[in-house]
């Protein structure tokens, strides 16, 4: 459910792009969403992008590709990522993918199997210490559960029995200073005289997940999915909530999202930013004071969002006075503080650049890395999974992005990497599929709720795959 074309959504995943426009072979605009630092190794950087996983071993000075397919997943979904202390890289896909090899080979964890994987978080201050969000449909609803490793994916415990059954969980995340407080973020879903009915919904936990309290979270539901941006550093009552408007506003309208904030753990919220663009990114200074917002463009096929432009951009403000000033116009597609510099995933058809860094909060941005800069997969023997699958699909993304080394020369690393014959150059577009009036892929099972419930819960959980974090 959570790879699979958004039920919502035919035209965007039937869309093709003019073969003039920058985009790759999952139909995607390429674009730098969310940066990880090893916890342990600062020079050890992972990229989560629009057309895969990149990687750095040298702080982004070079730059190799992990494909999809290779992780495990496809499609338009936008995984969650997280890096141990150990080095281990975790993805949620239909299972908890990873690579404790830098990348080369990847495995599903036996406990999880497929189930889809919503969120994973790993702790600032004890980077063996990982939680995660499982939620998926079932015969009586939903089942979502939240789940501990201490050993850095190596093992997990259940922490509580599943949440309520009405219940889609989208995201999560301990508070840094007290790791037995745990938010969950979701849509909960009603059945109604009238028909279902939905309201997002916060649970939080004082006991590391045995039990969890839920509030409502006022202006989110179905249309207005609710996703936790951060946990206050110090203070585990304050928390900042983001809320993404509807993917298809009237046709006069513009997108429109909101930031929340609460000081209480959850139990009110006061909404302190509403702007008309899709918040793709959110940073929270070490010390909590200085609260940093990318504003981007989702750039989602058939424009399903359309955003306005001249509110894109880097948004500044000081806590918990939360007066928001623009630092600089542009895509944001995500941010993330490392110690005092703070990483910008921008796009090099906005800003020149991909990924930029700033070492005062904001003010300077210094580029790091271009789509050219890519040097091709990561290199890796032919029986990993990596190893396997990409090389032969790189040429498929280079030529697309402009990346003049689409081949290897002789004496290139990257000539090692292809196991067998060079690759062949990708295949003709395959025709259009007959127009049977969408082209959407139907669920494989149906819900013992009623019809129009799991609809509904379907389009929730099709938002999981569209989400951002930081």
């Amino acid at each position: 459910m959570r790879w699979g074309h958004s039920l919502l959504g035919c035209a965007a995943v039937l869309s093709l792009l003019s073969l003039t426009d920058p985009a790759l072979a999952n139909a995607r605009f390429p674009n730098a969403q969310q940066l990880v630092v090893h916890p342990t190794n600062p020079d050890r950087l992972w990229l989560r992008a629009t057309h895969g996983v990149l990687t750095s071993p040298d702080r982004g000075k070079t730059w190799r590709w992990v494909c999809e397919e290779a992780v495990g997943y496809t499609g338009t979904g936008d995984p969650p990522i997280g890096v141990t202390q150990t080095g281990a890289v975790l993805v949620g896909v239909s299972g908890l993918s990873i690579s404790r090899d830098e990348g080369c080979d990847w495995t599903l964890h036996p406990t999880f199997g497929t189930q889809l994987v919503a969120d994973l978080s790993v702790h600032p201050l004890d980077g063996n210490q990982v939680i995660l969000l499982t939620s998926n449909n079932s015969d009586a609803g939903f089942v979502t559960e939240v789940w501990k490793s201490l050993d850095s994916g190596e093992t997990w415990v259940r922490l509580s029995p599943a949440l309520d059954p009405g219940l889609v969980g989208y995201t999560l995340d301990a508070a840094p200073s007290d790791p037995r407080r745990i938010y969950v973020t979701g849509t909960l879903y009603r059945t109604a005289d009238s028909g279902p009915a939905t309201q997002g919904k916060i649970y939080v936990s004082n006991d590391e997940g045995a039990t969890f309290t839920a509030f409502d979270l006022p202006g989110a539901d179905i249309e207005h999915p609710a996703f936790l941006a951060a946990v206050h550093p110090t203070n585990p009552d304050a928390l900042y909530v983001r809320v993404r408007g509807p993917d298809s506003p009237s046709p006069d309208q513009t997108v429109e999202n909101f930031l929340l904030y609460s000081d209480d753990a959850g139990k009110t919220f006061r909404e302190i930013l509403r702007e008309r663009a899709d918040f793709l990114g959110f940073a929270l200074s070490r010390d909590g004071g200085t609260v940093l917002v990318g504003m981007g463009d989702s750039r989602v096929p058939m424009a399903q969002r359309p955003v306005d432009k001249g509110a894109l951009g880097l948004y500044s403000a000081a806590a918990p006075a939360h007066a928001f000033q623009r630092l600089s116009p542009g895509h944001i597609g995500g941010l993330t503080f490392e110690s005092e510099e703070l990483w910008l995933c921008t796009s090099q058809f906005d800003r020149d650049f991909e990924l930029m860094r700033s070492g005062d909060r904001g003010q300077t941005l210094e580029g790091i890395m271009q789509l050219r800069d890519l040097e091709g997969p990561v290199i890796c023997p032919c029986e990993t999974s990596t190893g396997a699958a990409c090389p032969h699909r790189w040429p498929r993304l280079c030529g697309p992005k402009g990346i003049s080394r689409c081949s290897s020369e002789e004496g290139d690393p990257l000539a090692l990497a292809y196991c067998g014959a060079p690759p062949a150059p990708p295949p003709s577009p395959a025709p259009s599929p007959p127009d049977d009036g969408c082209g959407c892929r139907t669920p494989s099972r149906a819900s013992t709720i009623t019809a129009a419930l799991t609809i509904f819960a379907l389009a929730s959980i099709s938002l999981i795959a569209r989400r951002r974090r930081h």
